[in-house]
């Protein structure tokens, strides 16, 4: 069974506060669903986002570890070639 959150109950979960949560569901960066006036959360549905922003970060510095390597390698070859 799917366990719907409060805005409040998943601010509690995640360990931030209630206006970050808000801010964060008004822009689409985190996953919500709307009943009414109110925000509510698939916990379930969380706890995916969660592991794909880890995974998503985790991405994000092993491609710049990447690039920065590669500039590193173009300076040193370029170095040597003058």
């Amino acid at each position: 069974m799917d366990k719907w959150l409060t805005l409040e109950q998943i601010a509690e979960y995640l360990q931030m506060s209630t206006s970050s949560i808000y801010k964060m569901a008004q822009a689409g960066k985190i996953p919500t669903y709307k009943v009414g006036r109110q925000w509510r959360f698939k916990k379930e549905v969380i706890d995916k986002w969660i592991e794909q922003q880890k995974y998503s970060k985790k991405r994000k510095y092993e491609s710049k570890k990447i690039i920065v390597q590669s500039k590193n390698l173009i300076l040193k070859l370029n170095h040597y070639a003058l």
